[in-house]
């Protein structure tokens, strides 16, 4: 089994200004590595952001949320990049995805 990050499609939901958003990343095939999120939004200014969905659990990096109010139009990147752990029977693989949001006005 290969690392696989969902939603397989590279565009997440749109976003409105002012209004709460939240999406999910789901990282399959392995117990993620990274001891922090292993993502990041770009740009950093724009309101959201990213946390574990599970933060007490051993795979709490294998569920990402954004979340948050969006302050402004335009294009927020998010990518997630980082490894997984191999196991008896797979070894440690890598994953990487870049995904985007349009934040439209009200």
């Amino acid at each position: 089994m290969s690392v696989k990050v969902s939603p397989k499609n590279s565009q997440l939901s749109d976003a409105q200004v002012g209004k709460q958003y939240f999406s999910r990343i789901e990282i399959t095939g392995g117990r993620v590595t990274e001891n922090g999120i292993p993502g990041e939004i770009t740009p950093k200014d724009n309101g959201l952001y990213l946390k574990s969905c599970e933060p007490l659990s051993v795979t709490k990096n294998n569920c990402i949320q954004i979340t948050g109010i969006p302050e402004k139009t335009g294009t927020i990147r998010v990518t997630v990049a980082g490894g997984v752990y191999g196991t008896m029977f797979e070894s440690a693989n890598r994953f990487y995805k870049t995904y985007t949001i349009n934040v439209l006005d009200h």
